[in-house]
């Protein structure tokens, strides 16, 4: 442990008090202050000993505080989301690349609360077995996952095989292309995949990577606009980083007429619906300020 400054003169001023009581008393009643001034130093040191422990104490307490707060609240989520599936397999691995368990939750509530019959998701992994699960338990429904790595693509694929979830999930390997979103030329998975999709109800954005480009799931939303139910949600993963919440602060100012929910997951994450006739409409710019002020 490292000692503050004013910790180290503390102890020089002790100990020159000490020595200076030592120096005094050793005059006035010869060497039995020297016992005194021993005696005097253990219960210094007994006590400095016992302060220290306590704060190491302290310290240690509110380290593991801060480390187990957020890893218990990933294993809640992870037995929550374990009591509502009937697993035919285990999970591929979740945190790191792949999605965290709280937002695994988020995506079963919205299917649970959606009941759609199309989803489409951009970037497959643990996510998309979720959707599948939901979409088999509902007894209806598809999920298509796009997946710009064909690599990744595969191991999907055999996931979803594994799973024995290919009624209900298609993982499709897209490679990135240029598209035009108002003007402007962007990177995004092939659309001659979402040829035969007229209505969609579920969009779950959790892909390309941020490398391939600034606001790199931006055409999302664009390109997705004009196939959207009146029932539809969009939830995007990462709204925590910088760049997910101008992504979505950009999506409402071009399309107003979603309502917005921040969920306080793991890495942050942002629902939107269509607003329900006769709800009331926020504005655009409140709704970007709340998503600012979170």
């Amino acid at each position: 442990m490292l000692l503050k400054k004013k910790e180290v003169v503390g102890a020089i001023a002790v100990a020159a008090v000490f020595l200076g009581v030592s120096l005094a008393g050793w005059a006035l009643i010869g060497d039995a202050a020297w016992f005194v001034a021993l005696s005097a130093v253990l219960v210094v040191l007994l006590l400095s000993q016992a302060d220290i422990f306590r704060r190491v104490q302290h310290s240690i307490k509110r380290e593991l505080q801060e480390f187990w707060r957020p890893e218990y609240r990933q294993l809640e989520s992870l037995f929550s989301l374990f009591s509502v599936m009937n697993l035919h397999d285990p999970l591929p691995p979740m945190r790191a690349w792949a999605v965290s368990p709280d937002f695994a939750n988020v995506i079963v509530s919205l299917i649970r609360e959606v009941r759609p019959r199309t989803i489409v998701e951009a970037g497959t992994g643990v996510s998309t077995l979720i959707a599948g699960y939901c979409l088999r338990a509902q007894g209806e429904g598809q999920c298509l996952s796009l997946e710009h790595d064909e690599t990744y693509a595969s191991i999907s694929s055999r996931n979803v095989e594994k799973h024995g979830l290919e009624r209900h999930v298609n993982v499709a390997h897209a490679r990135l292309v240029e598209v035009e979103v108002r003007g402007q030329r962007w990177l995004w998975y092939s659309p001659a995949v979402l040829e035969g999709i007229t209505s969609v109800d579920m969009v779950i954005v959790d892909g390309p990577p941020g490398y391939v480009q600034d606001l790199a799931r931006y055409p999302a939303l664009p390109l997705l606009f004009d196939r959207l139910t009146d029932k539809a949600v969009v939830v995007i993963d990462d709204c925590n980083r910088q760049e997910e919440k101008a992504i979505v602060e950009r999506w409402l100012k071009e399309y107003p007429f979603f309502s917005l929910e921040t969920l306080d997951t793991e890495r942050g994450a942002v629902v939107l619906r269509r607003y329900e006739p006769g709800l009331e409409r926020r504005g655009s710019e409140a709704l970007a300020a709340s998503l600012r002020s979170g």
